[in-house]
């Protein structure tokens, strides 16, 4: 029996458009832990998302966030170029909504791996842990704040396996990348990372 996660293409698809092979495609490539993509219909303005079974809370942030980035223009080349580990111990959030606390970080330079940087983006990977709603992560280059990162879902105090992009594109030139979380005001008093790492991909 399959699970249909639906989604509304005028309202949740910034172009209110899709391509399905490419939607599928990049789907795929979060690897879910929870539920396999078997294919997208379309029907009207409905788009569903054909999944074995039903995803994880968390697994279904990850897919909205392909959603929300989808242009649904023509099928995408993604060449990986590198990764780099950002903490492999486990690390604790403290900081509180408005304040970040730093977990971990590494130093690269994307432009020494291509020089079409402004076509990349950042694939973060890792294990996650909240006991509750309104935890966020975020990669930040430099001393420049992102114009997004991830919600965490709850993950009910348990170890959850995490996949997202980073909303930017890096810049040319060597840089700090750091990993942020913050603790919400009311909800998520727990926010643990581990074993987090970060590829450059780049999308032609």
């Amino acid at each position: 029996m399959t699970y249909a996660y639906t989604k509304s293409i005028s309202e949740d698809f910034p172009s209110q458009k899709i391509h399905s092979g490419v939607l599928k495609s990049v789907i795929e490539a979060l690897e879910l832990s929870s539920a396999t993509i078997q294919c997208i219909n379309t029907d009207d303005d409905v788009c569903s998302i054909v999944f074995d079974v039903e995803p994880s809370s968390g697994d279904k942030t990850s897919v909205d966030g392909v959603v929300a980035a989808h242009t649904g223009n023509a099928p995408l080349v993604v060449t990986w170029h590198a990764s780099s580990v950002l903490t492999d111990s486990e690390q604790t959030v403290t900081a509180i909504d408005p304040d970040w606390e730093e977990v971990g970080g590494a130093v690269t330079t994307p432009d020494f791996f291509t020089s079409n940087v402004s076509a990349c983006k950042g694939r973060v990977v890792g294990m996650v842990k909240a006991n509750g709603a309104g935890a966020k992560l975020r990669l930040k280059e430099g001393v420049s704040s992102p114009s997004g990162g991830y919600s965490v879902p709850d993950t009910e105090g348990g170890w959850m396996e995490m996949q997202w992009f980073a909303p930017d594109a890096p810049t040319a030139g060597t840089h700090q990348y750091t990993l942020e979380g913050q603790l919400p005001v009311s909800g998520a008093t727990e926010l643990k990372v581990k074993y987090v790492a970060v590829s450059l991909l780049e999308f032609s």
